[in-house]
Parts: structure tokens; C-alpha cells; sequence
């Protein structure tokens, strides 16, 4: 049964603050005239009064009896009553009562509920059930719909039924139309792929099949996986191709059928089945080809990490070449230098080759085709096994430019067409016999690839293979810049398509600017963005030489690192009598305490949509918090845990959670962490850090990657940390991809009270792109710096000089390029914030080098702006980089702690199936949040009970403390579910007396 606070369905707060009386329940003069108007006694104003004011809150009537004593005692005193003069419970039965709802209505212009309101109701109700699943979600539009209508609300048990027969209608309409568009052929198809296996046939059903997921990008399996995405492309001509369904509506019937066997299918009815295998099917397909595009690319990437492997090892192995080069130069030298005549001198040359001059110039040509660290030659022996994988993924790639560029892709065509040659050289011409534009060839490939250094568009013949790496590496990059995207394709398609429209962009523009705090006008832009960086360039200068922890050497920046603070006694101390406070527990029974808080278990229904059918489904939902997000797996927690198996704790993980609700669980943890004193004291909940750590993987999968970095094969689980200590969102990524895409995504899509708006990251973090659009989005972004001489500095314009920091400016900033693509960097943004694309999308693309692409060059000018202005800071403030020094601290400490919950299985995650691998890291996440708020309600306790027994308590030192407290909390044993034990209530306002430092007086 959907719960009313899961809704925004108004009810009356049951103590309503003063502040709420004077500015909710206070009668206008209007409302008291009207009053007097209909009412004589006593009692009948003060009811009157009473209905009036709760149903303006509410939009519904209540009972008096539900109206809290202090709404009543606050209008008893608004309409200066002393007394009542007769009790007020029989007010509600009385025939009073319903003439003064006539006057209320007639008042405020409300109708009242009727047979015409409830149509009204459900016609709102379907149409917010064509786009929302969720039930909470559907009632809450029907909620504003009659508010908006001016219609008396009907109760909550009409919103619920209504709802559910609402999704109910809608999906099954939905069902039938996607069944109807089925050909005969196509449902024979799905009949065939939902025909259960049996002993004779193969062990998995077709079903099994169209869940198949990439593994590692050997080349067998890579072979194997293009077969399976032929097969499913087989089903292209008999499933429909429009199947305009709403995309949330789409990806919860996806979801749904994954979790599904074919048992289950079949047990479906008839329209249902074959529209969620219709669905699921084309879902497949698509994902299918994303992971062709992800392939195609990690393997010109892993050919590009060989080849420079390949060169380093050549330079290390070449030294005794290089010496004996160096020796024969010396020896022409010296020759040259012999005083004689000319002919003397040649001679002397002669004998200084000794007689194998062809042999010594092979010598040099070997050694001059790498230098300046040239790995491309490697590529080509490396290339030969790769070469037929690299054309079978292309070949399934419908493939458009994103510009009037084609050059790529006509060179794409040409050696598509000559994909059986076996000649050297390749005439690079078009059908026509014209020659084919060849200016995308960059400058590092072009003498390998033409044999010229100089471009000449009549000079056609190209050597075939270094034409077909260089064209391979060419497309890799551009996929992933969005040069050249993939039709029907989410991960590589069109950003475009999702953006705001212009009427849209036009519309909202001016609104946008004002929220998120930025100059909309591109001339008012440009002037306030020259006056900033101006500013700070003069500031950092000025400062510069008082600065003793800077100082510029050689032309280049050293800045101090910055001194690790000692401890101080009294954190020892404090952290010591906690200890002795905190009694010890198991995990299990912290999670059972925070289901017992806050009800986790019910956001976790059945992905069908209906009510569970589980008599313990609480007791299972802890059972599968503790298995995924510990990691233990099902088969070890069922030996641990009496009374449950493995299918019980795998059947709620699969037929009842994703990644949503996960994140909706963690939301509401926080939530519930940000209504504690203790945290406040940690930090203002303004910045967040993020970071990620490496969990172990097997490698039969595509998410897994080995990464020098990380030294080991995994994936990245990425943590977005607020300075109060609570994690607010997590991502799970290859370990191989750039981390700053994602740092911005989960501010973006963090949906708790706690909203930062600064976010400090590592290294990666540094990308003019990233730093571009986070200004875009009213997002300061701060990270950490390493190898800061290696970054660039930019001027205003070439007239701008300073006198102590000069050197560290290396360029200036086109102005004009941010002027002019400043509407459509706007566009982007004001769709991020819309939620019609993510950040990372576009910073996948835009943060991607591309010749091209105008916007990205843009993005990455005004970044070129923004971080100027951050690294001056950060050189001036010695009081930024300790801020951002702790952020960072903070984040490697919650790393830690996680590490630490994921004890089972040596924190290897043993999920082959990314979705499945995805979970698990919300899983530990969210398990990891719900210790760190016990740890923070016990802490409370224990420092409210140490300040009344007059230990001290002193503010600054409690800022030292942290809630990633480990020793109260036993991980090991045998565990026992006691689900009957009582659980004293959670306290969230627990005073911590804190004296003030100079007064004294106690401040909290």
C-alpha cells in the first residue's frame, strides 16, 4: 500500500511551529468579517474558523478532533475566545457543520467533491500514467491538477485506487498497442525465443540468449558477441520501428522483462508477453550496439597503449645504437676537420663511414622513425590480429557525421570496399575517380600513411594499412566526440536530439540565469569574465611576494605542500571516552535498527508495479542489504544467516530493486542524517569531494579493465562526498575512462536536502571542459592539484602584463569563439539542468579534442577562463588548498570505510553482468550510509550524556571527530535475526551543549 508521506498528499503537522501559526493559520481581516458574518456563536466561529483555515492548508475538510491543539488554541486567541462555550467534538456531527462547508466553498470558489471532480481526477490520472510509473508519483500530479482546478480534494484511499487503476489502464492499453503492431512473423519470432529448453536442447532458451553480455574484447569473444548482435539484428524487420512509448515508461517495462525467466514470461498475459519481449528485444539491440562502439574503442585504445609499451621498451633496448651513431657522427666531424684539401677531407669521411654508408643511414632512418616518442610504426605489426575485429565492429555501426564534414566517413566507404585487398597501396579515389579529401589525416600519421611531409591533394596513393590505422583511430576519437555518432544508438548517438528546443531556450533562458547566477548577454558576459580574470591576475600578483609557500623556479610554479596538522590530545581524549560509550553491535542489527527508523524496505516493491506478496518482506530486505551490500553473495549469507536460501535473497535483489530505488533508499538515509546536530558541526553541507576506488572484477565482462593507475583489473566506483561525512551519490565506471565527466553528474542528480554547490575533485578533475560547464550549471568547481607547472595560465590579451608572475602565462583567450557559441553552450546547459541529458554525456563528447567541433572549442575557452581564475586563487590562498587538501582527505577516508563494509569475497564483486555489478556498489553504498548515520545517532547520545556528566565539550575539537567509526561494529560471527527485538524510537533533536569559547555560554 503506497504510504501518504510518500506522496505530496498535504496532511497537518502534528506540532506546527510558531512560525507555521503566524504565517499558515492566521485569519485576514477579510476571513474574520466572514466569519462574523455567518456565525453568532462561539463554537460555531471558532469551528468555522478551524475548517476554513486546515482546508486552505489542506484542500481537503478534516475532523476537528485531527486539528492539532495548538492550531486550535492559536485561532481561539485570533478570534479573542476565551473559552469555549460548548465542546467542540460535537461540532462535526452537527447540521452547522455542513452549512458552514457550503460558506467555505462558496468563499473560495471550490468545488466540492462530486461524480464531475472524481472524472476530472482520473482523466489527470491517465495522463500522468502515460509518462510516471511510480504511484507516488502519479498521485502527486493529480494532486496539483485539482489544486489548479480549484476542486476539494477527495481522500487519500481514492488517490491510491484511482492511480493504480489508472497505471493499470495505461499499461495495458500500452501492452496491447505495441502487441498490435506485431506481425505474424514477428510474434512467431518471440514465441520461438520464449519456448522453455528442454533435456535434449541447448541449456539456455533463447530468452538467456538476448541477455547475453560482452566479455572481455578477446578476440574470440569479441567474434562471438558480433555474431550475437547479427543475430539480433535479425529481428529488426519484424519488430516495429516507432514504438513511441514515453522513455520512462520504456525503461521500466525493460527493466521489468530483464528480471524476468522464461518461466515468468510465459505466465504473463498474452499482450503483456509479447510487448515486453518486443521491448526488450529492441532494448537489447541498442544496447548491443553501444558495446560494438565500446569495443571498437577499447581496442584502437589498448593498440595505442601497446604500441607506446612497445616504444619505450625499443629506446631502452636501442641505447648501444644510439652510442655508436653518436661515435660515426663524431668520427665524419672530426674527418670534416682535418685540415687539406677537399678531396683529403672526403677521403677521410670515407674511411670514417667505413665503407658501409647505406647500412649507417638505414641506422638513422630506424632511429628517426621514432623519434619525438613516435609509437605509431608499433601499431602496424600489433594492427595485423586486430584488423578483422576492427572491421566487423564498423561494419555494424550506422554511421553520420554530426557536420558537413564527410571526409572521415568517404574515407570509411573506401576501405570498407577494399577490405579483402591484399595490396601495399590503395588508391585513395572515390567512384567518381576524384580524389579523396585527405585533410583529416594529422600530421603525425601523414609521411607514414602518404610517404610525403608535405600535403598534396593529387597525390592519391596511400599505403593501405597505416591508411586504414590511422583512418580506425581517426573515427575512435571522433565517436567519442560526437564528430561522428551512431544511428539509434544512446551512448553514441545524437546529443543533439535531447537537447531544449530554441522556443524552449528562448523561454527560459532569462529565468535560468537568475537561478543559477550567470550573465545570459554575451557582451555583458565577456566584459564580466575580463574584470574577473583582471582581477585576480592583479590580486595574485600583488600578493605574490609575501607568499612564502610559492615561488616560481626556471619559469616554472613550486608551491609547498601543504603540513599535515598534528592531533591534538583533546580529539585523543573525546575519541577515547567515545569509544567507551558506544556499545558494540553487528552490522546486522544496525541494519535492522535503520529499517526499524526509517522504513527503507518499503520503497522496494515488485518492479510489476504491485503491491508484494511477501509475508517477510521486511526481514528479506535486510537479508539482501547485508548480502550485496557486504558482498558476501547469496550462497555465503544463506549459510550465515538460519531460515532463508540463496533464491529468497537473489529473488528480492531481482524481481524488486534497481538502481533507483537504491538511490531513492540512500536519499532518504540522508535525509535522515541531515536532521542531526553532529554533522553541522563537521561541515556546511555546501561542498561535496569526488572521488573513486577500484574494486576487483573478474575480467570475463566489458566493464572490466586493467589500468596502470590502479594496478590490477577492475572497475571505478565513483563517490560524490558532502563535508558533513554522508555520500550522495555513486557511479560505477571502467577504470580506463577520464573521472571528470562524471564529477558533475552527481550533484545533478542528488535529490536530498543536502545540496552543494562547490565540489572539490582529484587530479583528473582539472579539464578546461569540465571547469566550462560547471560554470555554466552555477557549479564551483575546486580540485585538488597536482602538477601544477604543467598547467597553463591565460591573459586577457597580449598587452596585459604583471610584474611577478608574468612567466606563467602562456596564451591569451578567444573571446570572440565564447561571444559567439555562448547561446549554445546556454542550450547545453539548460538541458543538463533539465534533466534531458546528463553532464557526463556531454562531457564525454565536448570534453573529447575535436578538429571540428566549434562548441567544443568554446566549452573549453571559457574553462581556459574559469580555471585561470581558480589556479590564481589557489596559488594566492594557502586557506583554499588546505580546504581542498581536507575535502579530498575526507573522500580517501570514505574509500576506506567502504572497503571495510565490503568484506565478503576479498571485495572482489563476483557479478558478471554490469547492471547487476552497478547495484552492488549502490548497495555498499547505501549500507555504508546507513552505518555512518548510527554511528552519528549513538555518538549523539554518548556526547549529550558525556556534557551532562560536565566533560567537556569543545566545538573544535568535535570537528575533528568523524562517524566513520569502525570499533563498535562487529563484521564477523554467526548472525542471528531477531526482527521482534524493540528498538528504542530514533532521536534527532538531542542537544550537544557546546560552550561558547569566549562567553562560555552554551551556543547548541
Amino acid at each position: 500500500m503506497t504510504a501518504l508521506h510518500e506522496t505530496a498528499y498535504p496532511r497537518l503537522k502534528s506540532q506546527p511551529t510558531p512560525e507555521d501559526l503566524v504565517t499558515v493559520y492566521t485569519p485576514n481581516q477579510e476571513e474574520l468579517e466572514l466569519v462574523r458574518s455567518q456565525t453568532r456563536q462561539p463554537t460555531a466561529r471558532l469551528g468555522f474558523m478551524v475548517l476554513l483555515k486546515t482546508f486552505q492548508r489542506l484542500g481537503y475538510f478534516v475532523p476537528i478532533a485531527e486539528v492539532p491543539e495548538a492550531i486550535l488554541n492559536h485561532l481561539m486567541t485570533c478570534l479573542e475566545l476565551k473559552s469555549q462555550a460548548a465542546p467542540l467534538e460535537n461540532y462535526d456531527t452537527s447540521g452547522t457543520r455542513q452549512r458552514h462547508l457550503k460558506s467555505i466553498r462558496d468563499f473560495l470558489g471550490i468545488t466540492s467533491v462530486s461524480d464531475t471532480t472524481l472524472e476530472f481526477l482520473k482523466s489527470a490520472l491517465r495522463e500522468a500514467a502515460t509518462t510516471k510509473d511510480e504511484i507516488p508519483d502519479i498521485i502527486n500530479v493529480g494532486l496539483e491538477s485539482m489544486a489548479k482546478a480549484r476542486y476539494e480534494l477527495p481522500a487519500f484511499g481514492t488517490f491510491v485506487r484511482e492511480a493504480k487503476a489508472a497505471r493499470a489502464q495505461v499499461n495495458r492499453e500500452l501492452f496491447e498497442a505495441v502487441y498490435h503492431d506485431l506481425s505474424e512473423s514477428a510474434k512467431t519470432r518471440i514465441q520461438e525465443v520464449l519456448t522453455p529448453t528442454t533435456k535434449t536442447s541447448q541449456s539456455k532458451s533463447l530468452w538467456d540468449l538476448i541477455k547475453q553480455e560482452p566479455r572481455k574484447p578477446t578476440v574470440s569473444n569479441v567474434k562471438e558477441f558480433v555474431d550475437h548482435l547479427r543475430w539480433l539484428r535479425t529481428f529488426d524487420d519484424c519488430l516495429p520501428k516507432d514504438l513511441m512509448l514515453p522513455a520512462p515508461k520504456l525503461k521500466r517495462f525493460v527493466i521489468e522483462a530483464r528480471a524476468l525467466n522464461v518461466a515468468n514470461m510465459n505466465e504473463l498475459a498474452e499482450h503483456k508477453r509479447y510487448a515486453l519481449a518486443a521491448l526488450f528485444i529492441r532494448a537489447q539491440t541498442g544496447k548491443a550496439s553501444d558495446d560494438i562502439a565500446d569495443i571498437f574503442i577499447r581496442i584502437v585504445q589498448n593498440l595505442i597503449n601497446h604500441a607506446n609499451e612497445a616504444l619505450k621498451q625499443h629506446q631502452l633496448s636501442q641505447t648501444q645504437q644510439v652510442d655508436a651513431l653518436i661515435a660515426a657522427l663524431r668520427d665524419v666531424i672530426q674527418a670534416y676537420q682535418i685540415p687539406g684539401t677537399e678531396i683529403e677531407r672526403l677521403d677521410a669521411i670515407a674511411q670514417a663511414f667505413q665503407g658501409e654508408p647505406d647500412e649507417l643511414k638505414k641506422r638513422c632512418d630506424e632511429q628517426l622513425a621514432y623519434a619525438n616518442n613516435n609509437y605509431l610504426p608499433f601499431m602496424l605489426s600489433l594492427y595485423r590480429s586486430k584488423r578483422a575485429l576492427l572491421f566487423d565492429c564498423v561494419a555494424h555501426m550506422d554511421l553520420q557525421s554530426t557536420t558537413q564534414d564527410q571526409s572521415t566517413l568517404d574515407a570509411l566507404a573506401l576501405i570498407m570496399g577494399h577490405r579483402r585487398s591484399r595490396k601495399p597501396t590503395l588508391d585513395a579515389v572515390n567512384a567518381k575517380g576524384e580524389p579523396l579529401d585527405l585533410s583529416w589525416i594529422p600530421d603525425k600519421w601523414l609521411k607514414l600513411v602518404t610517404g610525403k611531409t608535405t600535403r598534396n591533394r593529387n597525390n592519391t596513393e596511400v599505403h593501405r594499412k597505416y591508411f586504414e590505422l590511422c583512418l580506425l583511430t581517426t573515427l575512435a576519437q571522433e565517436l567519442k566526440s560526437g564528430d561522428v555518432v551512431i544511428m539509434g544508438s544512446d551512448k553514441y548517438g545524437d546529443f543533439r536530439d535531447q537537447l531544449v528546443s530554441w522556443e524552449e531556450y528562448h523561454e527560459q533562458i532569462a529565468e535560468y540565469g537568475e537561478l543559477a547566477g550567470i550573465i545570459t548577454d554575451p557582451k555583458a558576459l565577456i566584459a564580466e569574465l575580463k574584470r574577473w580574470l583582471r582581477k585576480s591576475s592583479n590580486e595574485t600578483d600583488k600578493k605574490f611576494p609575501g607568499n612564502d609557500q610559492v615561488r616560481i623556479e626556471k619559469g616554472e610554479l613550486v608551491i609547498q605542500r601543504v603540513k599535515r596538522k598534528p592531533i591534538p590530545a583533546a580529539l585523543e581524549r573525546i575519541n577515547r571516552a567515545l569509544d567507551d560509550r558506544l556499545s558494540e553491535t553487528s552490522i546486522l542489527d544496525v541494519l535492522i535498527d535503520m529499517e526499524k527508523w526509517l522504513g527503507l524496505s518499503k520503497g522496494f516493491k515488485p518492479l510489476s508495479g504491485h503491491e508484494t506478496k511477501l509475508t517477510d518482506h521486511q526481514r528479506r530486505f535486510i537479508v539482501t542489504l547485508f548480502c550485496f551490500g557486504c558482498n558476501l553473495g547469496p550462497t555465503q549469507t544463506s549459510r550465515s544467516i538460519e531460515g532463508i536460501n540463496r533464491r529468497q535473497i537473489a529473488w528480492l535483489n531481482l524481481r524488486h530493486s534497481t538502481e533507483e530505488k537504491i538511490d531513492e533508499a540512500i536519499t532518504k538515509v540522508i535525509n535522515a542524517y541531515n536532521r542531526f546536530s553532529l554533522p553541522k558541526i563537521w561541515g556546511t553541507g555546501k561542498t561535496a569531494s569526488a572521488d573513486g576506488t577500484k574494486w576487483d572484477l573478474y575480467e570475463q565482462n566489458l566493464l572490466s579493465e586493467h589500468h596502470l593507475r590502479y594496478l590490477g583489473t577492475g572497475g571505478l566506483g565513483y563517490y560524490h562526498l558532502s563535508d558533513t561525512y554522508i555520500a550522495l551519490f555513486s557511479h560505477f565506471i571502467p577504470c580506463g575512462v577520464y573521472e571528470a565527466v562524471y564529477i558533475l553528474d552527481g550533484l545533478l542528480k542528488n535529490q536530498s536536502d543536502i545540496q552543494p554547490d562547490t565540489i572539490h575533485g582529484d587530479t583528473q578533475s582539472q579539464s578546461e571542459a569540465v571547469f566550462g560547464l560547471a560554470y555554466l550549471l552555477g557549479i564551483k568547481l575546486m580540485p585538488r592539484i597536482r602538477g601544477i607547472k604543467h598547467l597553463k595560465l591565460y591573459r586577457i590579451s597580449k598587452e596585459d602584463h604583471f610584474k611577478h608572475i608574468d612567466t606563467l602565462f602562456k596564451d591569451t583567450i578567444k573571446w570572440e569563439l565564447i561571444e559567439s557559441c555562448l547561446p549554445d553552450m546556454l542550450r547545453i546547459a539548460l538541458s543538463v539542468k533539465a534533466g534531458r541529458i546528463n553532464a557526463s554525456t556531454i562531457l564525454r563528447r565536448l570534453g573529447t579534442y575535436s578538429r571540428k567541433n566549434k562548441l567544443y572549442l568554446a566549452l573549453r575557452e571559457l574553462g581556459r577562463v574559469v580555471r585561470t581564475v581558480f589556479l590564481l586563487q589557489y596559488i594566492a590562498e594557502a586557506e583554499i588548498r588546505e580546504m581542498i587538501q581536507a575535502a579530498t582527505c575526507k573522500s580517501e577516508e570514505f574509500n576506506d570505510f567502504l572497503q571495510w563494509v565490503m568484506f565478503g569475497n576479498d571485495g572482489l564483486i563476483a557479478e558478471n553482468v554490469r547492471h547487476e555489478q552497478q547495484k552492488i556498489i549502490k548497495y555498499n553504498h547505501l549500507v555504508a550510509n546507513m552505518i555512518i548515520l548510527y554511528n552519528v545517532v549513538t555518538m549523539t547520545k554518548a556526547l549529550g550524556e558525556l556534557a551532562e556528566e560536565g566533560y567537556p565539550i569543545d566545538p573544535e575539537v568535535l570537528a575533528g571527530t568523524s562517524p566513520f567509526r569502525r570499533g563498535n561494529i562487529n563484521r564477523f560471527g554467526t548472525y542471528s535475526m531477531n526482527m521482534d527485538r524493540e528498538v528504542p524510537n530514533i532521536e534527532f533533536n538531542i542537544p550537544i551543549p557546546i560552550p561558547d569559547k569566549d562567553t562560555g555560554l552554551i551556543i547548541n
